[in-house]
């Protein structure tokens, strides 16, 4: 905000609407779109967290467009101005990132060509091959309908490969990654080797397949939040503890007997196969949040539109059982700050 003022106080109230709104379009869940949009398009992932309590920092945009005017300021030239503006966004943006080099491909089978249970076994059996050629083991060993994960658990380096073969949709997705650019045979020259490697194998049960980028899907949510009983109390009070508890044993309840499976290291619970490194990177994902305000809040994720009336059964059960648990006072569809859960 600083800086735009500093450029022309006359549109400070321009700016502050603008990033406002920018900012605020940006941390909900309907810039997904762009956001895979962005991702297909540029050669390097975007990617952004949807969190709207972040949005209780935008009162201090407005704050400094009033307060811009009563500031004084050393006479400057506008050339002065505009230099030290740019100077100031690439201080501001320059910051320390871990290095990634990723290959995320979609291979697209042709109509004609016949699929099988056989087919599938032995594309798993490529893949198991390839992996283990460049030293990676199976960590997330699903069927490859579902999604498999190799990593290299004896060196430690970070090389590791996704891959997923979805039969109805007559695709194969995989992605091929490091964080260590440029330490020598773990980075980009051994992903892109992997790749080939891969590549390969698939051409030889599918002879005709078709490789493009892939990007991720849109994400759509349904989001449930339980309020606490006290709410002057702190979520670390014994009372709210309680409640967390109770409400992690709720929701688990509820996306068990509808069919979804549990994560083993986490309370994350999902449908589908496997889209990225993340267990919330499934077709149909239910996991939640702790804290202030709401004590807790609940997403329930899909990727998939063939999961969208499982979402919304999900979704329906949930709340059904947090509002007989906790009352129709404190769970449910619901704004808490400047965020509003509900189905």
């Amino acid at each position: 905000m600083l800086i735009s003022c500093a450029v022309s106080e006359r549109l400070r109230w321009w700016s502050a609407g603008l990033i406002s709104a920018c900012f605020a379009y940006w941390k909900s869940t309907y810039s997904q779109t762009l956001v895979s949009y962005l991702s297909e398009l540029l050669p390097f992932g975007v990617g952004r967290t949807p969190d709207y309590t972040d949005l209780v920092a935008l009162p201090v945009v407005w704050i400094v467009a009033f307060y811009v005017p009563r500031i004084s300021l050393a006479p400057a030239a506008t050339w002065g101005k505009f230099g030290m503006a740019v100077v100031s966004i690439l201080a501001l943006t320059a910051t320390s990132f871990l290095p990634h080099y990723a290959i995320r491909e979609a291979g697209n089978i042709p109509t004609g060509l016949r699929m099988s249970e056989e087919t599938s076994r032995d594309l798993e059996n490529s893949v198991d091959r390839v992996a283990m050629g460049h030293g990676l083991e199976c960590t997330v060993c699903d069927s490859i309908s579902e999604g498999r994960v190799y990593k290299n658990k004896k060196t430690g380096t970070s090389l590791r490969l996704l891959a997923r073969y979805d039969q109805g949709d007559r695709k194969v997705l995989y992605e091929a990654g490091t964080d260590e650019v440029g330490r020598g045979e773990s980075g980009p020259q051994q992903v892109d080797a992997l790749r080939a490697d891969l590549l390969q194998e698939l051409r030889k049960v599918f002879p005709s397949i078709s490789i493009a980028h892939a990007g991720m899907p849109a994400e759509h949510s349904i989001r449930l939040g339980i309020s606490k009983l006290n709410s002057s109390a702190s979520y670390r009070d014994p009372q709210n503890l309680g409640d967390i508890e109770t409400a992690k044993r709720v929701i688990a309840e509820a996306a068990i007997s509808l069919g979804l499976k549990r994560y083993d290291s986490a309370d994350v619970y999902y449908l589908g196969g496997l889209l990225g490194w993340p267990p919330y990177s499934r077709e149909l994902v239910v996991h939640f949040g702790i804290g202030d305000d709401p004590l807790v809040s609940v997403a329930i994720s899909r990727h998939s539109d063939k999961y969208a009336d499982l979402q919304q059964k999900v979704a329906t059960e949930i709340e059904r059982r947090l509002k007989q648990q906790f009352g129709a006072n404190r769970a449910g569809q619901r704004c808490w700050i400047l965020a509003c859960y509900g189905s």
